[in-house]
């Protein structure tokens, strides 16, 4: 270098800050980690569904999103949260509905969940709202990864009081009962402006609503909002879905102000399809009506079926995944399951996928809109002590191919005695994805190879977690 080359101050500065670039670049990009779980929300209950349900703000998100459009979870809730926590097809464990040992907990003792793997890569781990894998709190949240935990343990509750259907205390803070004044789905804001404005970056949060799940509880405001929708129990369903619509607005304006929304990955997704109809009461609340009957509730049209059953309706439901700094706003048109999130965001994380999991990461798909057609997934379904169960259920895909074998009890039939003979049904989804057509006893030998598949399947030996 001459000695009449002058140096400019802002190289200068440039060569000092060199060795700190990787360092700040691995803070910047590790992502927060948000999951906006609704609870029985149906495929046609969102406006970009083209849903007459007022949802502005998880529609302005969606566009600005990449949608999932083949987002396939279970048919129960239950099901769904464990297949969420583990990755691993929960049939594997013995979880078939909502009929497991609730004495203990949904999820083995040794099983280490997406908030475990999380929390070892160091990010602060948070469950606000329904958990539904345990009824105490050994096997809890807190037993499985997370924090902290605001929530409430059951299925389901009424929104205000926050007891469950049985009348029995269900709010809680990380390992005790709880009261608490407001709705749930605003006490979940609360929790979260408190969490985002004391933990450290990076955090994973999993907000699980309690909306839209009956007993349908939502404020006024939300109603008159809806009046145009015409059927009186479909609009207060309605609200419900608005009023979680506001609250996630209020939540993406808080991470925004923060500065966080750039760098954080929001998930959105249903537990299972919507429930259309609670044709009549069972007694629950003290038998004062809050569990119905509603005539109209969830809408999965055009989707065949709903909640507890195998059919589209039921299994495939509203998703996307927004994060700007990797992925671009569109349509991802392959098959994507709530099995592959775990892995998914491990990936994005900067973390390896756990090895004995049924889902696989698709973060490269992702980026870069490739669609891998090798599907093969598998759904068991049994409620035979549920008497709005819809009875034994199984499917299984392959590709665009779609088997399903049902026991389906009719209703001249007592609840607890079911049809003795499967049924099997055969669907196209790449040309039929509202199974309107069933090509079984046209197309016998892809019937044969699916029937073999689900046989297979179903004779493994389960449990070994």
């Amino acid at each position: 270098m001459s000695k009449h080359t002058i140096i400019h101050p802002g190289l200068i500065l440039t060569l000092a800050l060199m060795p700190l670039w990787p360092l700040c670049s691995s803070a910047e990009t590790t992502p927060n980690i948000l999951v906006l779980m609704a609870d029985d929300l149906g495929w046609n209950d969102v406006g970009y569904h083209g849903s007459e349900i007022l949802t502005p703000e998880i529609d302005k998100l969606a566009a600005k999103s990449l949608k999932l459009e083949q987002f396939y979870v279970f048919p129960w809730c239950t099901a769904t949260r464990a297949a969420f926590e583990s990755g691993i097809n929960p049939i594997r464990f013995g979880l078939r509905s909502l009929e497991h040992n609730f004495d203990g907990a949904a999820l083995p003792d040794r099983l280490d969940t997406i908030a475990s793997f999380l929390g070892q890569r160091g990010y602060y781990t948070a469950l606000l709202g329904k958990w539904h894998l345990s009824m105490d709190f050994a096997g809890g949240p807190l037993d499985k990864g997370y924090r902290e935990a605001f929530g409430y343990l059951h299925g389901q509750i009424d929104h205000e009081t926050h007891e469950d259907h049985h009348g029995v205390a269900s709010l809680f803070r990380d390992t005790r009962l709880i009261e608490a004044e407001g709705h749930m789905t605003d006490l979940i804001f609360q929790e979260l402006q408190r969490l985002v404005d004391s933990a450290e970056p990076p955090f994973f949060v999993n907000v699980t609503f309690s909306a839209p799940h009956y007993p349908l509880q939502a404020p006024e405001r939300y109603v008159a909002a809806n009046a145009h929708v015409e059927h009186p129990d479909r609009r207060l369903y309605a609200a419900m879905v608005t009023h979680m619509d506001d609250v996630i607005g209020k939540i993406l304006t808080l991470l925004e102000h923060r500065g966080l929304l750039q760098n954080t990955i929001v998930v959105f997704l249903s537990d299972n399809g919507g429930h259309p109809q609670r044709a009549k009461s069972s007694g629950y609340y003290g038998g004062d009506g809050r569990d119905g009957p509603y005539e109209v509730m969830a809408d999965n049209r055009p989707l065949r079926g709903g909640k507890t059953e195998v059919y589209e309706g039921g299994i495939r439901v509203p998703a996307f995944i927004h994060y700007p700094t990797k992925l671009k706003a569109g349509t991802y048109a392959g098959f994507l399951s709530v099995l592959d999130l775990l892995p998914t965001l491990l990936d994005f994380a900067g973390g390896e996928s756990p090895p004995g999991r049924d889902g696989r990461s698709i973060r490269r798909q992702l980026i870069d809109g490739n669609v891998d057609r090798a599907t093969e997934f598998y759904w068991i379904t049994s409620s035979e002590k549920i008497p709005h169960g819809g009875g034994n259920q199984a499917a299984v895909r392959i590709g665009d191919w779609k088997l399903v074998e049902s026991q389906r009890r009719f209703f001249w039939l007592p609840w607890r005695i079911e049809w003795p003979w499967p049924k099997y049904e055969l669907f196209d989804l790449r040309t039929d994805p509202n199974e309107l057509a069933d090509l079984y006893d046209e197309k016998p030998e892809q019937a044969l190879a699916l029937r073999k598949k689900l046989d297979r399947f179903l004779s493994e030996e389960f449990g070994q977690y």
